[in-house]
């Protein structure tokens, strides 16, 4: 080396040594799993907690057991003025306007409500804008109409107890002998799951024996058929169980990615198959930068490597979760 370089910076001196030294692998961000919930946390789980859980179990165990909100990001304001509506402004009109139409509710001020919310552009473009808002979501409104009739919604109180937890919530959109769900959204492995749980839990109380469900989505129709009491309480046993050890350690399930492999597999596709679904539904798509696949998730990413659908536990947990929603789910896209 030159001489002229000498130094006797013990700091500079570690920082050298770490280039040469071996590599180690990174330690896992949850390695060791955290104490159970108490008696008291974990006594009643609400129906909402549940269907939260599975979302993204990853996410529940970031903000319930270790406070983190890694979703949370500080973007600088928009100084442009807006010209079109984002998805979630569209999906919040939509969901808005079809709930009202179906309620039976008059509309007609609608436009100014929105407006005073700050969610369309200014002047007459805004108007253009509500007027193609509107116009989707009567479209959507009269597809759900379809499967409602004019039968008004209610509402039920579910409490089921198990070993150790109450399932505890409200469930509303009851139709009759039916549960109807809509979403102005493309169908996906979570919106299927939020169903399922619902529909599960309507059926496992005795009040309501029998009960169909059908979600309506922008793109297809779900219907579960009915369940019997017994087997809605062991499903819900076993989701209760899984939401306990995923408030212990994260949980190796991704709704997208896990719908991806397990509906593969039930559908008679190999495991190479199944895991190419999977694996793109994990990584998202080329056409979007790589974004928006359950691998670029904040809390996924950090709760587990890119390698974790590799996993033997991964393909277990996607086949005891879908595998009775698959045989109690029929999709219908004739006519949507």
């Amino acid at each position: 080396g030159n001489e002229r370089l000498f130094s006797y910076s013990a700091t500079r001196l570690a920082a050298c040594k770490s280039l040469v030294d071996d590599r180690k692998d990174m330690p896992s961000f949850a390695g060791s799993p955290l104490p159970s919930l108490t008696p008291e946390e974990g006594a009643i789980i609400t129906l909402d907690e549940l269907v939260k859980f599975f979302d993204n179990p990853s996410a529940f165990y970031c903000t319930r057991r270790l406070g983190l909100q890694p979703e949370i990001r500080f973007d600088e304001m928009d100084d442009r003025e807006p010209f079109s509506l984002g998805n979630l402004e569209t999906f919040s009109i939509t969901s808005e306007l079809c709930e009202m139409y179906l309620d039976h509710e008059d509309i007609q001020n609608m436009r100014a409500v929105i407006n005073a919310r700050g969610m369309l552009p200014q002047g007459a473009w805004g108007g253009v804008i509500y007027t193609h808002a509107e116009k989707r979501a009567l479209r959507f409104a009269h597809k759900v109409a379809e499967v409602t009739g004019d039968v008004l919604p209610s509402e039920m109180m579910i409490d089921i107890q198990f070993d150790i937890s109450r399932v505890r919530g409200v469930i509303s959109g009851i139709r009759g002998d039916r549960l109807v769900r809509f979403s102005p959204v493309k169908i996906k492995g979570r919106d299927i799951l939020r169903g399922w749980i619902h529909h599960c839990a309507l059926n496992g109380v005795e009040e309501t024996p029998g009960c169909s469900t059908v979600c309506v989505f922008k793109d297809a129709v779900a219907a579960f058929e009915p369940v019997t009491r017994s087997q809605a309480r062991k499903v819900l046993g076993e989701l209760v169980d899984l939401f306990h050890r995923g408030n212990e350690k994260p949980l190796l399930f991704f709704p997208g990615t896990s719908w991806e492999y397990a509906s593969a597999i039930l559908t008679g596709k190999d495991e190479k198959k199944a895991y190419g679904s999977a694996k793109r539904q994990w990584e998202g798509s080329d056409f979007n930068g790589g974004y928006g696949g359950d691998m670029h998730d904040a809390s996924v990413s950090l709760c587990f490597d890119e390698k974790a659908i590799n996993s033997k536990e991964f393909r277990n947990h996607a086949m005891k979760i879908y595998t009775p929603v698959f045989e109690h789910l029929s999709v219908d896209t004739d006519g949507i």
